[in-house]
């Protein structure tokens, strides 16, 4: 197996838990998944192609010794572990782990080391002086390590302790590699020599010439042993050999530098120049030119009256099976048939018959060939002979005959026939390209009506329950209910291999063996159920593919179904079918495909199938595709898959042999993509590989978008309905507009008849007062007291009527005036005192700033209120009004003083209510603070907008 290898010579072997089969070699480092090669090199960061030993950790690690140092592989990328400093040159030829998962690489120059984080640390061992040979874990986790001319150690927690002492090897002869079974251990020296332990001692030892460098056990109990030339069967009990496995049996006379038995109890042989080779055991042993026959092409089989079995080849003579040797020897030849055998028969009394290749029909009777003729001036071709009570009948290309003696006698009435059966009593069915005929000895031929056999060009027949099966050229199988004359079919679509059946034989249990010109299938039919299955055997089982010669089937006396095809004999043996063990295949994902993926790098991907977890997938590209695949080493090709799409379909499907598929229109949710892989044989994979993702609501399948769409449907009514209502709001606002106007003109007109009528009067009241002032005695103080009493109020009545006047004419929303006012009042009101009043207020740029209608009375009243206490009760030396924006559509007006301040807790009366009131009225926020010898201040906050 080199196709696709990265090169021929393989340094070493390993598995890693997701059963792919890792193969180095000294140009490149190679993963099998049981069909096709995967190859890494330094390009994909290896820092040698020259690989010397892999290891598959317990967690997966891929664990590789290079000729530059010791590497790993996570899944993403290789990592290569840091040396010591002291060493140029490793060499380390095995790697293993302890039972805490503790990764130890041996160099048989430089000894054991161990990985600590991203570099290894040297082990130092039992014996100071003493190499090690040999490193080895056994099935319980136990690290062992051969000390040269000591023995076996093993390392726990750190610690040695010395388990097996080895003595009488030569000198310069150590232990080079070890295996197990059933407790007992096979070690095997450089120098040919195979050491049986047992209970800490050798129990028994076996020396061959040449040199050892790898050995495993199968699960016969045989040992497989690498030498320089090929490899050798050694029985384990007796150590004595049972094969030589080289270029004559099919594997290689060049060195074998490893046997690996993988998870599946397939060998792996790793050879320097040939490649890599497998041996997957199973029920079926071949013969072919490498092991005894003369010719590949075996076209049938005898046995003779001591029940010696023959074969018969298209390219030489008739061969005896040697069951002793369990090899095939030359018979005498077969001087007419210098072209070879073209089929074979016997009868009961152990005579054997041969159709050769020249036509002839040949007799071996103790050992005496004759021949036969079945025409006076033709020979026709032979295509089978059959033997029926103590006859024999040959049918061919120009008939059929009986033969009695050396005798022929042609059957009339029948052509084109090509095999034949026996039926009830002395009836015999025969078919070929002309249909179905039924004679007895000495009678005509009849022809037979079976229902869909009237163009079938058959080839052979055999019994089974109530049927007759009956194979054919290029249609598959028939079995026929003669009692009922119905017919069942069975073709390559529902489960025969081939549609091209050659030959067919019920073995003695009751099976039927159906050889086509793509295999060989073993039938079982169920007689309670009337249920057909169908078994398929390929390499797995040491079957290769291969067409089956017409009628070329026997069975032997131990059971044995022998079949002769165009790759040689293949010998079936049920025993060793029973018992074999075939592991189980593991499933992976390799790929996820879907529209709209994003790139995702590094961590962020899956480890070894390196997909993107957890896709969230846009609905509007709702399709999916998946590639998967089983490893299943023993026989990738017998793989079929069962698949679920877990939040879409309600169970897994029907098996089939597709790998990849395609999701399209998945509806929005969450699913999870299931896949197992099946043998044909119905051996389910160890797992299920599993992938999740989500196919995205679009925003108007959404529960909150249908719910935003009856809220919006909600809103238009709602819309209209406040369209409705603004116009008649509008309507009502130009109303009250015009009647604001009217009003307006209203208060302009009152307030000029006020000004000029209260004005008029209450500057002749002041003027009076001075009249009245001139005309009284200076020195009557308490008269000139109560006039300028009368002359100060009035005219603080006439200022008082100009604020009413004011706040009626039609500038009472400019902000700028009622700050204008407030400043004013506080001026008068202040002056011709000790009190210092400060005012700031907007600038210039915002004297254009409007207030809403009303609000102007509140705030001058306010402020007005405020500056009146202040300079009654504060005893204040400094009040202060400051106007500043809050926002773009509010304004703040801000008084402090710094007077002796109050308890609001204990302030009784009107003035802080009606403060409190005015604010209310025009929704603004008032603020007010005071305290015992703290000052007062109070802010107002107000919208511009009302």
């Amino acid at each position: 197996m080199d196709k696709g290898l990265s090169q021929s010579q393989v340094t070493s072997i390993t598995q890693d838990v997701r059963n792919y089969l890792w193969v180095g070699t000294i140009a490149g480092l190679n993963r099998f998944d049981g069909i096709r090669f995967k190859t890494f090199s330094k390009k994909d960061g290896l820092q040698s192609n020259v690989i010397m030993a892999l290891y598959g950790a317990s967690n997966g690690v891929v664990w590789i010794s290079t000729a530059k140092g010791l590497s790993r592989y996570n899944g993403y990328r290789f990592e290569n572990l840091k040396m010591p400093a002291q060493k140029m040159s490793f060499d380390f030829s095995v790697i293993t782990e302890d039972a805490n998962g503790n990764i130890y690489a041996y160099d048989f120059w430089n000894g054991l080391f161990v990985v600590k984080g991203t570099s290894i640390a040297k082990v130092p061992l039992p014996s100071e002086g003493r190499s090690a040979t040999c490193s080895y874990r056994d099935q319980q986790k136990r690290l062992w390590v051969y000390i040269y001319q000591q023995g076996f150690y093993e390392l726990l927690n750190g610690i040695w302790t010395k388990t097996i002492a080895i003595t009488g090897l030569m000198p310069r002869e150590f232990v080079r590699s070890m295996t197990e079974s059933n407790g007992i251990y096979y070690a095997i020296t450089n120098k040919g020599t195979i050491l049986k332990i047992q209970g800490g001692t050798v129990i028994q030892r076996k020396r061959y010439e040449g040199t050892f460098r790898s050995i495993n056990i199968d699960d016969d109990h045989n040992l497989w042993v690498a030498t320089a030339h090929g490899a050798l069967l050694i029985d384990s009990g007796t150590l004595l050999l049972k094969q030589e496995l080289n270029a004559q049996t099919g594997l290689s006379d060049n060195m074998v530098n490893i046997v690996f038995k993988d998870t599946d109890h397939n060998f792996w042989i790793g050879t320097d120049g040939d490649g890599l080779f497998k041996y997957s055991g199973g029920p079926f042993i071949r013969y072919d030119k490498n092991n005894g026959l003369i010719g590949n092409v075996v076209m049938g089989f005898a046995k003779d009256k001591n029940g010696e079995l023959f074969a018969g080849t298209r390219e030489g003579t008739l061969l005896k099976y040697n069951a002793a040797k369990k090899t095939f020897q030359a018979s005498a030849p077969l001087k007419k048939a210098i072209n070879g055998v073209n089929c074979m028969g016997s009868d009961p009394q152990g005579n054997i018959y041969v159709g050769t290749m020249e036509n002839r029909l040949l007799k071996i009777h103790d050992g005496q060939l004759s021949e036969i003729p079945l025409e006076k001036e033709h020979r026709p071709g032979i295509y089978t002979i059959k033997s029926y009570d103590g006859l024999v009948c040959v049918h061919t290309t120009m008939g059929s005959y009986w033969i009695e003696g050396n005798r022929a006698q042609k059957i009339d009435g029948i052509s084109g026939v090509v095999n034949s059966i026996a039926l009830n009593g002395n009836e015999i069915l025969a078919g070929g390209s002309k249909g179905c005929f039924t004679y007895a000895y000495k009678s005509a031929a009849k022809p037979v009506h079976i229902p869909g056999l009237e163009d079938v060009n058959i080839s052979c027949f055999e019994k089974i329950g109530k049927y007759i099966v009956i194979g054919s050229f290029d249609e598959g199988l028939f079995f026929w209910d003669r009692a009922r004359n119905r017919v069942r079919t069975y073709n390559r679509e529902n489960g025969l291999a081939d549609n091209n059946v050659f030959a067919i034989m019920k073995d003695f249990s009751g099976n039927l063996w159906v050889g086509t010109s793509s295999g060989i299938q073993q039938v079982h039919l169920d007689s309670a159920t009337d249920h057909i299955s169908i078994r398929q055997f390929n390499i797995a089982d040491g079957y290769e593919s291969s067409e089956t010669n017409l009628n070329a089937m026997i069975e032997g006396d131990d059971h044995s179904i022998w079949i002769g095809t165009t790759k040689g004999a293949f010998i079936y043996d049920a025993a060793a079918d029973r018992k074999r063990t075939v592991g189980t295949p593991a499933t992976v994902i390799e790929s996820v495909d879907y529209p709209g993926a994003e790139t995702t790098t590094g961590q962020e991907l899956s480890a070894w199938e390196h997909l993107p977890p957890y896709p969230k997938i846009a609905f509007a590209n709702n399709s999916i595709a998946f590639s998967f695949k089983g490893i299943y080493l023993r026989d990738p090709a017998s793989l079929l898959y069962t698949y679920k799409l877990e939040g879409y379909d309600t169970a897994f499907s029907r098996l089939q042999h597709e790998t990849t598929l395609n999701y399209m229109g998945l509806p929005p949710g969450r699913y999870v993509f299931k896949v197992k892989a099946v043998t044909n044989d119905g051996i389910a994979a160890a797992n299920i590989a599993e992938y999740p993702f989500t196919i995205i609501t679009p925003y108007y399948k959404t529960t909150w978008f249908k719910g935003l769409l009856v809220l919006a449907l909600i809103g238009i009514g709602w819309v209209t309905q406040l369209i409705h209502t603004n116009q008649k709001r509008r309507r009502r606002k130009e109303i009250r507009k015009i009647q604001e106007q009217e009003q307006q003109k209203i208060r302009e007109q009152t307030a000029a008849d006020f000004h000029d009528e209260l004005g008029n009067k209450l500057t002749r009241i002041s003027i009076l007062a001075d009249v009245l002032q001139h005309k009284t005695d200076p020195a009557d103080e308490e008269k000139n007291k109560i006039i300028r009493q009368i002359k100060t109020n009035a005219l603080g009545l006439y200022a008082g009527t100009k604020e009413i006047i004011w706040s009626l004419s039609k500038e009472s929303d400019d902000l700028n005036e009622v700050l204008l006012t407030i400043r004013q009042t506080g001026v008068e009101l202040f002056s011709d005192t000790a009190v210092q009043f400060v005012f700031t207020g907007l600038p210039d740029t915002d004297a254009a700033i409007k207030i809403p209608p009303g609000y102007n009375r509140h705030i001058i009243m306010i402020f007005k209120e405020l500056l009146s206490n202040s300079m009654r009760h504060a005893g204040a030396t400094r009040v202060m009004i400051a106007c500043r924006k809050e926002g773009p559509d509010a304004i703040g007006i801000c008084f402090t003083d710094n007077g002796i301040g109050f308890n609001k807790a204990h302030i009784r009366g009107n003035g802080l209510n009606n403060i409190q009131r005015r604010a209310e009225k025009i929704g603004g926020l008032l603020q007010l603070h005071s305290a015992p010898n703290e000052g007062t201040s109070c802010s107002l906050i107000f919208s511009l907008k009302k």
